[in-house]
């Protein structure tokens, strides 16, 4: 794909150009604190939000309309908040299985009967990529 060359006088984002700059510092070992404003263009992180909620008394129930990948991300979250109420995830069988969470992943997370989910045993979130599956449907690659 070829892109209109005024796109080259565009400036780089500074909040990438900022995200860039400390991830090149993490991978050199330094540890970085920031104290920036954050990215106006991402939501504020849920467990800032969930840590909000906690200091006004309030109850936190991601709503998790996503992919296994996502899912699981939140299901970590929730495990991690002391004021965590409801998981809301999509599961309505026959319509939406737990096998329609993500075809992208070796082994779907588990709902058991009542609809609960258990958290993975497995190391960081508890998934395996197919990569397999991903490649076999991948259509472009970039970066």
């Amino acid at each position: 794909m070829k892109f209109a060359r005024r796109l080259d006088q565009v400036p780089p984002y500074l909040f990438a150009e900022l995200e860039r700059k400390i991830a090149e510092k993490q991978r050199a070992g330094i540890d970085v604190i920031s104290l920036g404003i954050g990215d106006p263009d991402l939501p504020t992180p849920e467990p800032v939000v969930a840590a909000l909620a906690e200091a006004a008394g309030l109850l936190v129930a991601p709503h998790t309309w996503t992919h296994g990948i996502g899912l699981l991300a939140n299901l970590h979250l929730v495990a991690s908040i002391p004021n965590h109420s409801w998981f809301e995830f999509p599961h309505e069988p026959p319509g939406w299985p737990a096998s329609a969470l993500s075809q992208m992943l070796t082994s779907r997370p588990w709902i058991d009967p009542d609809g609960c989910l258990a958290l993975p045993d497995r190391p960081g979130f508890g998934f395996e990529l197919d990569e397999e599956l991903i490649e076999r449907h991948t259509v472009a690659r970039y970066g």
